[in-house]
């Protein structure tokens, strides 16, 4: 089954959403979430990212601990997204149970404005604490990859992402890629694991598969 008429995009790193996400939580978000996970009981961090500013800020027990501007610099298509924004709002209450509520998990855009690129929002309620930090980014990080792709497939392939299963399945590949990137895994042993949390489903595996092995 050929999936895409342009495999060597699934090649190119800058136009995977897979490696921008990672490549954003590791060197802009991560350390100052950690550091203030592990001293504060609850938090709700905002974050605001357009194509080349990351707005950050952090409030704990009413008050404002701080906000952040930060320069982000990631050679990558989504940094050519000029009006394309990304808006994180997260609780976090720290907790030994790891628990993560999504109530808004999605990219909207205008669908009678082509030129609309479109904005991916995230609002979570998350329960929990340092020692099960990476299931919360894991579960963060795959979602944002999965709704990221989607922004691309409709800004710089020009795809129509509500009819077009290409680009359902061009999402669902940066997912598998991200979870390998954060375990250190597999392709295989990623969607195998993907499929069994239910994060994947089973019926997309076949044609998965057939995706990686033809760009490897």
């Amino acid at each position: 089954m050929f999936i895409y008429d342009d495999l060597e995009i699934y090649k190119n790193k800058n136009c995977r959403s897979s490696y921008y996400v990672l490549k954003l939580w590791d060197d802009y978000i991560q350390q100052e979430f950690i550091s203030n996970l592990g001293i504060r009981k609850s938090m709700m961090i905002s974050i605001y990212l357009d194509d080349e500013t990351l707005f950050f800020t952090l409030t704990s027990d009413y008050k404002a601990i701080f906000t952040k501007n930060i320069v982000v610099s990631i050679p990558h298509i989504i940094s050519a997204l000029s009006e394309l924004s990304t808006s994180i709002n997260m609780t976090i209450t720290s907790s030994e149970n790891y628990d993560t509520q999504i109530n808004i998990c999605s990219y909207f855009f205008d669908l009678n404005n082509k030129k609309d690129e479109g904005t991916i929002e995230i609002d979570l309620y998350s329960f929990c604490n340092i020692q099960n930090y990476i299931e919360f980014k894991t579960d963060i990080l795959l979602r944002l990859s999965r709704e990221m792709q989607y922004a691309i497939q409709r800004n710089y392939l020009h795809k129509n992402v509500n009819t077009d299963f290409c680009c359902h399945y061009d999402s669902e590949f940066e997912v598998v890629n991200m979870y390998s990137m954060i375990f250190n895994k597999t392709f295989e042993e990623s969607i195998k694991e993907l499929v069994d949390k239910k994060i994947i489903i089973e019926e997309d595996v076949c044609v998965l598969n057939q995706i990686n092995n033809l760009v490897s």
